[in-house]
Parts: C-alpha cells; structure tokens; sequence
C-alpha cells in the first residue's frame, strides 16, 4: 500500500468516524450542543428558543442573535414591514423592543408594549399609586402620545378614544387629538364616522368633528349600525330602535332588544321575560313565547325553550326539536349543537349529520369545520371524514 493510499484510508475513516459522532457539518454539530427547545418557527429562518425559562432567538444556522435570557419574547407581525423584524422582549420584568440583530429599538422599560396602528407603539407603565398609564410611541422611540392616559382604545374608522382623567376624547390616526376628553363615557359602538358617547348621564352619538348626530336623550345605546339606519336605544328603562335622524322606527317597549334584521323583517327582543319576533312595522310575527332566540340564517333560527334548544321557521314551525344544551346558526346547510359538552352537526331536517363527540367545533367553511377530539385537532367535511392537523 503506497503513501497515497494510507492517507486516503485514515481520511476515510476519519470521515465516517466523524459522520458518527456528528461533527463533521456545522449543523450536526449545532444539534448535538445545542440545550434549548424551539418555541416558535418563522418564514425568514429565525426562530424563538427556550432554556429553562429563557427565551431568546436564533438563525436558520443555528446561530444565537438574540441571547437567551430573556423573560419573554413575541415576533412583530409578518404582515406589517414596520413590525416584522423586530421582536418584543420582556427582561427583569419590564417589555421593550428589540432587533434582528440585537439592536435595543425600545428601551426595555415598559409594563406592557404592543403594535398599534401601522406604525406606532402602546406602551403602559404602572406609578406609585399603582395607576396605570398609557401612551404610543413611534417607531424611532419619540413619544407621540405622552404617558399621560388611563385608556387608548384601539383604532377603527381612522380614530380612537382616550381617557385623561375622568374624561374621554378622541385621537385620530395620526395620534392628533381631534375631540379633546370632554365626555363621560365612550362605547364600543364606534364605526367609521360615529361614536356613542355619554355626557351627564345621557348616551348620543358624536361624529368625528365633534357634531352632535343623535341627543343626549337616552340611557344607553345598545347597538349602533348607521350603515343600515338603526340604532337600538334605551329609554326610560325600555328598549326600542331610532333610525340615524332620530326617529322612532320600534317603539321603547321591549325589556331588551338583540337580533335586528331589518331587510328580511325579523327583530328579536324581550318582552315580559319573553322571546320573541317583531318586524319593522312593530308587528309580532313569532309571539312572545321563548327564552331565548337568535338570527334566522337559511330560514331557520334557534330558540330555547325548557332550557333546551331547538330550531324553528319563519312560520314558527318547529323544525328541529328541543333537545340541545347549545345552538348555534346554520352555515353552509348545517348548524352547530351541543349536548352533554360534546359538539357535533346537524342539517335542516335535525339529522344528526356529523355524531356529537367533538370537544369542541367551529362553524363551516368552504366545506370543512375545525373540531378538536382526545388532544387531537383538525377539520372535518360534511359527510363527518375527518383530517388532522398537519402542525
């Protein structure tokens, strides 16, 4: 055996050699040292680890970028350029915002930091007296909206509410102050244009330009849908519809008033402790009969009567039965019930299309269902043939 070919002998022992023990690429050699778990995996290579109970983040390497030791870690939305690359840390008990590379964006000294907007932050810190304020921060850390506020609604419509004080205002997408805090309370009733508002015990509803829409008349607004022209009121202690002028469409006679569907001329309400069906002439169409109602979807919808639930027509024919615990509104042909905590189908005649054995359903879509069973989760279809997730 010549020179030549006792080297090439060692080398190719050394080589298998190698293969076994796992050091002969980088990356086997990273998973043989490596003493963490991956958390969460993202579409860049970059991915959240844990060791005991530190976080930090490594690269599609194997290459650690973000130390691990930190509290907590949360990915920036993929969905948003502003956010994707950065990464929300929490260390010795305070949130700030982080690099790719590492880089300190945020300062780490927040009780709580998240996305808002397109390109802000909302960050909280707790003071002495143990009050928690708010205020938004833009991507280069300059404070837009001092920590200041006891609230800062989400933004919808192009604006937000924000409390100073005991009062509340309005911001604007911009985080500019358009209504200064004037109001005693602000609803979730906000849409693109309106908002319900209280001011010395009296609920109305404002524009953006502070332009009073609706009174302050009412003791509260229930449900506020200018696009289609109602709003559900309450007055004197009773419940009825005003149209965006502020006419009475439903006189204030109803304890409470849910489901409005003005187009097919079904409204849901309360009356005497009793459900049942009016339409927008305030004429009964399904009496008073019930205990509970929901919307007719695909001519049926469910009622509870003796505490079960059943499902019944435009002409109050009962379709299927009382006998579920939960009900739900049809989709795609089949509605969601429950029974004895178990979730399963049904179709329009009260088949059993889908067995009550799901611990838990969502509705259809598209022709599939998420349900989860025994720890297992994924969809089925409508003939009840099931496919697990692939996560």
């Amino acid at each position: 055996m010549n020179t030549i070919q006792r080297v090439f002998k060692k080398l190719s022992i050394f080589l298998v050699f190698a293969l076994v023990i796992g050091i002969l690429t980088p990356e086997a050699a990273f998973a043989k040292k490596k003493d963490y778990t991956v958390e969460q995996s993202s579409y860049d290579g970059l991915s959240i680890v844990r060791k005991g109970e530190k976080y930090g983040v490594i690269n599609k390497k194997g290459k650690i970028i973000i130390p691990i030791v930190n509290q907590e870690i949360v990915r920036g939305s993929y969905d948003n350029y502003s956010y994707r690359d950065n990464f929300f840390v929490k260390k010795s008990g305070k949130w700030g915002v982080v690099s790719k590379q590492n880089k300190v964006l945020i300062k780490l000294q927040y009780d709580s930091i998240t996305e808002y907007g397109d390109k802000y932050y909302l960050v909280s810190k707790e003071n002495k007296r143990g009050d928690v304020n708010y205020g938004i921060l833009n991507l280069n850390n300059k404070a837009i909206l001092p920590l200041k506020y006891g609230d800062i609604g989400n933004l919808y419509g192009g604006w937000a509410s924000v409390k100073k004080g005991k009062k509340y205002g309005f911001i604007n997408d911009k985080i500019k102050t358009i209504i200064k805090p004037q109001y005693d309370f602000v609803s979730n009733y906000i849409s693109d244009g309106y908002a319900s508002v209280a001011k010395s015990g009296h609920h109305g509803i404002i524009n953006k330009k502070n332009k009073v829409i609706i009174p302050f008349e009412y003791d509260g607004i229930n449900e506020m849908n200018l696009d289609n022209d109602y709003i559900v009121a309450i007055k004197s202690g009773k419940t009825g519809i005003i149209d965006k002028k502020n006419k009475v469409i439903i006189p204030f006679e109803y304890d409470s008033i849910g489901v409005v569907d003005l187009k097919n001329g079904f409204i849901g309400a309360i009356k005497s402790d009793k459900y049942g069906y009016i339409n927008k002439e305030n004429k009964v169409v399904i009496p008073f009969e019930y205990e509970g109602g929901m919307r007719f979807t695909e001519g049926l919808a469910g009622v509870n009567k003796g505490n079960k639930w059943g499902f019944i027509n435009k002409d109050n024919e009962l379709v299927v039965p009382f006998e579920y615990d939960d009900a739900w509104g049809f989709s795609e042909g089949l509605a969601k019930v429950q029974k004895s905590d178990k979730y399963g189908f049904i179709d329009k005649t009260g088949k059993v299309v889908i067995p009550l054995e799901y611990d838990y359903a969502d509705f259809f879509y598209e022709g599939r269902a998420y349900v989860e069973k025994g720890g297992k989760a994924g969809t089925v279809d409508k003939k009840g043939v099931f496919t697990p997730s692939k996560n």
